[in-house]
């Protein structure tokens, strides 16, 4: 992988295919939308608006089956999965501008 060690690059695939064979099973099996659209805290996405590894689509959908006392969709335009890296000035707005007055007045 692009800038990291042999080392790193090792310990970045073993986790990688570590998710892939005990997290990812899991993930694919659980029907968010029947058992989980009650959340009883704020509940935000901020999302990569190209993001193909955790399509977009799936995330709008899900949203929208939540409830929740305060929820907000943030879509990154031209950014994929890795937005937080590759737009963190406008993830780190979403954060500031969104996240952050919700967390505040709940006492953080």
């Amino acid at each position: 992988m692009l800038g990291l060690s042999s080392d790193q690059n090792s310990v970045t695939l073993n986790g990688m295919q570590f998710t892939g064979e005990h997290v990812l099973p899991d993930q694919i099996a659980t029907n968010l939308p029947k058992t989980a659209c009650y959340i009883h805290t704020a509940y935000f996405v901020i999302q990569g608006q190209d993001d193909i590894i955790s399509p977009t689509q799936a995330a709008v959908d899900y949203f929208k089956c939540i409830k929740a006392p305060n929820k907000e969709l943030i879509l990154i335009p031209n950014a994929g999965h890795f937005a937080f890296m590759t737009s963190f000035d406008k993830f780190l707005e979403a954060l500031t501008s969104k996240v952050r007055p919700i967390a505040l007045a709940r006492g953080a």
